[in-house]
């Protein structure tokens, strides 16, 4: 089998000029990492909520782990990294505004009552090409690739004869790019 494919590279001013042209693109939105940890009454919220304010925090993944109902409980309430526009509304509006290292007065949902922990918080920023270099390099890798393909199917379409016996196939037919110039283009 031939590797159509083998001799295309994105080399690093591809990759340049392409960020200098969609700068837009590359902007990232506010990102929060959050701790949760989620409670069926508000005594209990309330007592953590204090017990996390004595200690500055510092007990906070020891407190989901033997507390907390949420699936994060295991993993010390560790939810991960959101950016804006992921998370439910009530979560954003309280998490969003906070600083790192600060905890949430109590948020009362369907669920239970939450207290989240912000541990950082990047603010929305225009990403330097260093960040998004693998990924330019993956999309223009990946265009070059499906220009090589749709020239190598083009060719063939040509060389190739194609014959379309409406009345032996059991459906409908209504065309494909194969199909004889001419004829169902």
């Amino acid at each position: 089998m031939v590797d159509y494919n083998k001799d295309l590279a994105v080399t690093d001013a591809d990759c340049e000029e392409y960020y200098n042209r969609h700068m837009e693109d590359f902007v990232s939105k506010d990102v929060v990492h959050v701790r949760e940890i989620l409670v069926d009454d508000l005594p209990q919220a309330e007592r953590i909520l204090s017990s996390l304010k004595a200690n500055r925090n510092s007990n906070f993944a020891e407190l989901a782990r033997l507390y907390s109902k949420a699936a994060t409980a295991e993993d010390g309430g560790d939810m991960g990294r959101f950016e804006r526009g992921e998370l439910p509304g009530e979560f954003e509006k309280v998490v969003f505004p906070m600083t790192p290292g600060t905890v949430s007065k109590i948020v009362r949902t369907r669920y239970g009552y939450h207290v989240f922990l912000v541990e950082e918080r990047i603010g929305a920023h225009q990403q330097k090409l260093y960040e998004v270099r693998d990924q330019i390099q993956e999309k223009l890798l990946a265009a070059r690739q499906r220009q090589v393909i749709e020239k190598k199917l083009a060719a063939l379409e040509v060389q190739i004869p194609v014959s379309i016996y409406r009345d032996k196939l059991g459906f409908n037919y209504v065309g494909t790019r194969f199909a004889p110039r001419g004829e169902d283009n």
